[in-house]
């Protein structure tokens, strides 16, 4: 929970503030999916995606500071003295509207499962590199201590490897949540079996217990 809140464990993207991001993105899906039918959708679309993705990237600082010159308001001057997250959304605007632009060319079948399974990316990729649910990942063993010849090429692999594992992932998704439901519901079966066996013991010590310091008759 606390890595949800807090980036003293280890954590990289916390829910604030990168929730505003998953808010972006499906607001973006909702306007995409509602008026996917419409013939000037891209028309629009690519031009005031790259004009707001400039924009942020160029004058996102300046416009904050412009707002805590005229309110006063402490926050806006912080936001202009660490601004990574609007410009880093202008940088997202500008490369959605490039694959826009390439959206005819992008039909390749893995391509687009690869395009499908960017969320099974994102857990893989967390898990080998920053050793989720282990504690054991590349950052902690590699962590600035690489040249960049093997950055550059352990990134190529890293990469081709995530995707490679992705795939496989969405291949088999469906028997591995049955064989991860099965062994949950051994798992809580277990523990039910552990539950009543333990307080069946409790039970029974604190009657014997009870009984040899004579709060309890035979």
């Amino acid at each position: 929970m606390a890595n949800y809140l807090t980036k003293t464990n280890g954590s990289v993207f916390t829910i604030i503030p990168w929730f505003g991001y998953t808010t972006m993105g499906a607001f973006m899906s909702i306007i995409f999916s509602r008026f996917k039918e419409r013939t000037h959708l891209y028309t629009v679309a690519i031009p005031t995606f790259l004009l707001v993705g400039f924009a942020l990237i160029w004058y996102s600082s300046s416009l904050f500071s412009s707002l805590h010159n005229i309110t006063g308001f402490q926050l806006f001057a912080d936001v202009v003295s660490n601004n990574y997250l609007f410009i880093r959304l202008g940088d997202v605007l500008i490369v959605f509207s490039i694959f826009m632009l390439l959206r005819e060319f992008l039909t390749n079948k893995t391509g687009l499962r690869l395009g499908q399974s960017t969320l099974s990316i994102y857990v893989i990729h967390f898990i080998i590199l920053y050793g989720s649910f282990t504690g054991f990942g590349l950052y902690r063993f590699f962590h600035h201590s690489l040249n960049p010849w093997w950055v550059i090429s352990g990134a190529l692999a890293f990469m081709i490897l995530c995707s490679y594992l992705a795939l496989k992932y969405e291949d088999y998704k469906v028997q591995i949540k049955e064989s991860l439901n099965r062994f949950v519901g051994l798992f809580r079966l277990q523990m039910e079996r552990y539950i009543v066996i333990s307080f069946n013991f409790l039970r029974n010590l604190s009657y014997r217990l009870a009984q040899f310091l004579g709060l309890q008759k035979n």
